[in-house]
């Protein structure tokens, strides 16, 4: 979580990436000094990230492409139906 917030302020508000980066960097010391993981941890918390990071745009791209049903309307695109009154 600490690595993807980190990402996501570097990639939309780099002001605030510069207040989170030495916040980030002191959780992630602090981790392994304490003892609550081992660097290994830290490791793998990078590549998930990463894999995540990688996946969650392909996703979205798939996504917003629209999403089509069988008759081949697409479900995102489509233009929205009109209320009917209820009787």
């Amino acid at each position: 979580m600490t690595l993807i917030s980190l990402w996501f302020a570097f990639a939309y508000r780099r002001p605030l990436f510069w207040i989170y980066l030495p916040i980030c960097t002191a959780i992630i010391f602090s981790m392994v000094y304490l003892r609550f993981h081992y660097v290994i941890d830290i490791a793998a918390g990078v590549a998930f990230a990463g894999i995540t990071l990688l996946l969650g745009s392909a996703i979205r791209a798939w996504w917003t492409t629209g999403v089509l049903d069988r008759s081949g309307r697409s479900y995102i695109s489509s233009p929205p139906r009109p209320l009917t009154p209820s009787a």
